[in-house]
């Protein structure tokens, strides 16, 4: 489903000449910190780490490759699915675990294909 979200995304920006902006918001994996309402699990760090390096390396259908157990049930990631409508739109502009969840700043530019 966010695949073929992300298919219709591209036509439809690639029809256009307008400027157009798509905003994905979703948080990444929130076991980060013990005294979260997830508690802590090492999955935050490892699945938070593996959806960045897909993000850089224009490589979003490794999301569809990752454990959900890894990435959903121990990670609490749920940034994964929504990414996949973004599928090779991408470049990461920063990361961060500014409490007990993992953000990504991500940026899409039609000129910008060698990410």
């Amino acid at each position: 489903m966010y695949v073929d979200f992300g298919r219709a995304l591209r036509a439809a920006i690639a029809a256009t000449e307008r400027r157009i902006a798509v905003i994905i918001s979703t948080d990444l994996a929130h076991a980060h910190a013990a005294d979260s309402p997830y508690g802590f699990d090492p999955a935050a760090a490892e699945s938070d780490a593996a959806v960045v390096d897909a993000v850089r390396a224009c490589a979003l259908d490794r999301l569809l490759e990752y454990d959900d157990d890894w990435m959903v049930n121990r990670a609490t990631n749920e940034g994964t699915r929504p990414l996949l409508a973004l599928h090779g739109l991408l470049e990461v502009l920063s990361y961060e675990v500014p409490t007990y969840y993992g953000m990504m700043c991500a940026a899409y530019s039609p000129r910008k294909r060698d990410m």
